[in-house]
This record gives C-alpha cells, structure tokens and sequence, in this order.
C-alpha cells in the first residue's frame, strides 16, 4: 500500500514539474523536462527496484530523444551503456537482446522525431511564406489605393518610398530615387529619398514609430512630416548624380540588364564607382540598386539600405521589392506624362511664355500667399501698340517674329519670384509677387525703353517710328484690395496709357482711376 502511495505522489510531481515546464523559456523547459524524465525514472527505480532500469530506462531515452534527437539518441545511448555495465545486466540478461532492444527503440525514436521535427520546421518555414506573402499583397493593395489618390510626382515618391521603408511596410531602413534624364539618359539625378542621414537619426526615428505605433496608412498619410524630417536627406540627395559608365558596374548591371543587384562595399567598391559615392556621402555599405521599369524601358533608380540595423539582403528581399517597385515606376512615369501634358496646356505655343490658362490657376495661389505674408504683389498688363497695323503691312508672320522677340526681351526682365504670360494676342501680363507699385513702375520702364530701343525688323514704319508698348500696373494692397479686380484695373491703367498716347507706364490710382509716374 505504502508502494502504491508513493507511485502515486511520484506521478503527481512528474505531471506536475510538466506542466510548469510550458510556462518557462524554451532552452529552459527542455532541461526541464529531461531532468523531470530523469527524476521520475530514479524515482521509481527506488521504490521499484534498481533492475526495473531495464524498463524505465525507455523514459530517459524518450526524454533526450524528443529534446536533441540525434545528440540526445547518442547520449541516451552513453548513459544506458553505463547504468547497465555498472548494474551488471548484461550478466544477469542476454546482452544482445538487452543492447539490442535499446538500440532499435533509439533508432525508431529518433527517426520519428526526427521526421516529426523536419514536418514541423516545413509547416513553419511555411505559414512564414504565407505570412511574407499575405504582407507583400497588404502593403501592395495598400499602395495601389494610394498611387490612385494622385498625379503629383513628389506625392507618389512619398508613398512609394513609405511602402519600402515603413515596419508595416517592406521594412527597409532608408530609400532613395533617382530618376533618368531624357536629355541625357546616361544620368540619374537624385528627386527624393525617405530614411535617416545617420545611424543616429535612425534610432530616434524608430523609437518615434514604436511609440506611436504607426501603421503602413498612417505613414502615407504623414507627408508633410516625413518631408520634415528628411530634409537634410533629401536636399542631399538631391545634389546627386549617378552617371552610367563602365566603371561604374553596379548602375550598368541594373540598367542594362534590367535585374536588381545587390551591391556592398567588400565586393563593388572598386568596380563601381556608385558604390563609392554612396558610401562615401551615405554611409552605404550594402544597398540593394532595383530598376524602375515600366513598358519595357527604365526610367529611374532606386537604392535601398539598411543603415541602422545593418541586415544583409538577401535575392528573396529582392523578389519582393521588384513588384512594388514595377508598380511605383507605372505611377511615376504616368506623374511625369501628365506634367508634361500640363506643362504644354499651360505653355503658349508661339512664344514660349505661359498662357493665360496658367494665369488663371497661378494668381489665386500667389495672391493668397501675399494676402496670409501681408506682402505687396504687382500686376503689370502689356499692350503692344499698333500691333494690328504692323501685321497688315507685314503679314502674320513677321508679327509672329516680333511676339517672339518680344516674350524674349519680358523673359529677361521678369525676376525669379514672377512669372510672366502671353495675355492673349499682342497683350502680356507680368505677376510680381513681393513687389511694390514703385519697384513695378522701374521695372516697367526698363522694359518699354528696351522694347522701344530694340531694332525690330519693319518697326521703323510703325505710327512713332518704332515699335513700342502701353503698360498698365496695379498693386495690392492699396488700390486693389481682392483678386477679382486686380487685372481688370492693371487692364485699365493700359487704356489710360493709350488715352496719354501710348509708349507710357500708368499706375492705377485712387483719384480718377490712375496715377502718371
């Protein structure tokens, strides 16, 4: 009875110690479960007899085999050759039934655990493909949605770049693009770039994301933000230029080929010449170069590294970037198509000058700037006088000639901050932004001396001898005080001026609709 009440309590503290090892590390629940297999089999030895080894020394072997496998079936091995020499068993039992029973029990646990262990790193090798997969379709769907949401380059670069760089994203410390040029398609010149500068930065920047908990929308969302962070990046990168050459065999692998490249500085710094740079100005010591292809052709670069934590690409990673990258490069060129579409919608074809259109679309903006700054913004309207004799006694043509000269001579009076259009016809219009009416009324001036001065061809038969302009300003605040009626009043100041006998500059002003300067 007292053998049946010990086995008992011995089995409790076995069931026991077994459930506690779930709870513990793992390194540290396998020793546990050994030494509970250890314990429990001396345990029983005790009350049973030190012959009854001969059995329960299968549990020692389970416990060793189903921890370490095959070092625990060499192991188990050991130990049972030493309890069975050191308790004479093989004088008292057939030694080769003894060795061979414990010997074919090893071996049919250990290849079962074995193909156990090999199924279950397959099922987890597994559900972690899915995973990365199941992410890659989540971070491209979330980007697809994005990409539809605009047409501006620097906002598709952002999300592009996010999707690469973000935790919930690809996960790639910092990224850069550089886009080809259609000049000179041996170039690359950097546009924009998200990732810290430095190692430093990086880590501030991830303890940021931890602590606010960021998803993949949240970052896209975070424009503005991102831009200030990485200004100093940005500006960086964009000063850089990647030139195509044969010393440079990372960028010419890529473009020529077609294939992203993975590229450090042990391998590629002396065959590659943007492997150089980037290390040199970025700190680059491995960096994944991806191609930015769309119909067949590439129109851009983009490079990828991990400068804070430093890991190792792998042609995996590179598997992954490719459709993201294929798909950000569609957008991209799409971006680029419809500026350039706007750019000649926006464009007088004759002269070069932006159109009217264009200044339907910018003045609003600049006069909201001035309105929020509190800053004076100018409106000069420029009539050329006699035009329509010039083109009867002329022809189209030669008038034509002479707008063009004319666009010439305003593209060189108009300051960095202005923006000049053709108006419509032989009319143009100057926009000033941070000028006032007497900055306005000496720009004016040299620009109807210089047009007065310049030697037109068939100007000489003009009504004053020469060609010459009627030039109408107005400036807010002051006289004008709202967008609507600023050109409309520089419009006026021109009539005024050809009231006066044209080849003058007139002010609008307060009393009778003008002031003469």
């Amino acid at each position: 009875m007292s053998i049946l009440i010990a086995l008992s309590i011995i089995f409790f503290i076995f069931i026991f110690i077994h459930a506690i090892r779930f709870l513990l590390p793992e390194k540290l629940g396998r020793l546990l479960f050994i030494a509970n297999y250890l314990l429990f089999t001396l345990s029983l030895s005790y009350w049973l007899g030190f012959e009854s080894l001969i059995w329960t020394s299968f549990l020692i072997s389970f416990a060793l085999i189903s921890s370490f496998v095959w070092k625990g079936a060499l192991l188990s091995l050991i130990i049972l050759f030493a309890i069975f020499t050191i308790g004479d068993f093989h004088l008292t039992y057939n030694p080769f039934f003894l060795y061979g029973t414990h010997i074919l029990y090893t071996l049919i646990l250990v290849t079962l655990f074995h193909y156990m262990n090999h199924q279950t790193k397959s099922r987890r090798n597994m559900r972690s493909f899915f995973y990365r997969q199941s992410k890659n379709l989540h971070v491209l769907r979330e980007v697809s949605l994005a990409l539809q949401s605009t047409l501006q380059q620097h906002k598709l670069m952002h999300i592009f770049l996010t999707a690469v760089t973000a935790g919930y994203g690809l996960g790639f410390n910092r990224a850069m693009i550089f886009i080809r040029s259609e000049s000179d398609p041996d170039r690359f010149s950097g546009r924009a770039a998200i990732g810290p500068l430095s190692i430093e930065e990086g880590h501030v920047i991830w303890e940021n994301v931890v602590s606010q908990r960021l998803t993949l929308r949240d970052f896209i969302k975070l424009q503005k933000e991102a831009e200030e962070n990485d200004q100093a990046l940005n500006a960086k990168v964009r000063e850089t230029l990647l030139q195509l050459s044969d010393k440079s065999e990372g960028l010419q692998h890529v473009v020529e080929k077609r294939d992203p490249m993975i590229l450090n500085e042990t391998d590629h710094y002396d065959s590659c010449s943007m492997m150089r740079m980037m290390k040199s100005q970025f700190g680059v010591t491995e960096m994944a170069a991806v191609p930015l292809l769309t119909r067949g052709k590439v129109i851009g670069i983009m490079l990828i590294d991990n400068i804070v934590d430093r890991k190792s690409f792998t042609y995996e990673d590179l598997d992954n970037i490719m459709p993201l990258a294929t798909q950000g490069a569609m957008a991209v060129e799409n971006a680029m198509l419809y500026e350039q579409t706007q750019d000649l919608v926006m464009t007088d074809g004759l002269t070069g000058l932006r159109n009217k259109r264009y200044l339907e679309d910018a003045i609003p903006l600049l006069f909201e700037r001035s309105v929020k700054q509190n800053t004076s913004i100018s409106v000069l309207m420029i009539d050329l006088d006699y035009f329509k004799s010039f083109n009867d006694t002329h022809g189209h043509l030669m008038g034509d000639e002479i707008l063009i000269q004319v666009a010439r001579i305003l593209s060189d009076h108009t300051p960095i901050q202005g923006v000049c259009v053709r108006f419509g016809g032989e009319e143009f219009a100057m926009i000033l932004p941070g000028t006032g009416d007497k900055e306005a009324n000496i720009l004016a001036e040299s620009i109807r001396q210089d047009i007065a001065n310049h030697p037109f061809e068939g100007a000489e038969q003009q009504p004053l001898g020469h060609l010459s302009t009627s030039i109408g300003i107005c400036t807010y605040p002051g006289v004008s005080n709202s967008l609507d009626d600023l050109i409309d009043k520089a419009d006026q100041a021109v009539y005024r001026s050809k009231d006066r006998g044209r080849n003058c500059v007139t002010i609008y002003g307060d009393d009778r609709g003008e002031e003469d300067l």
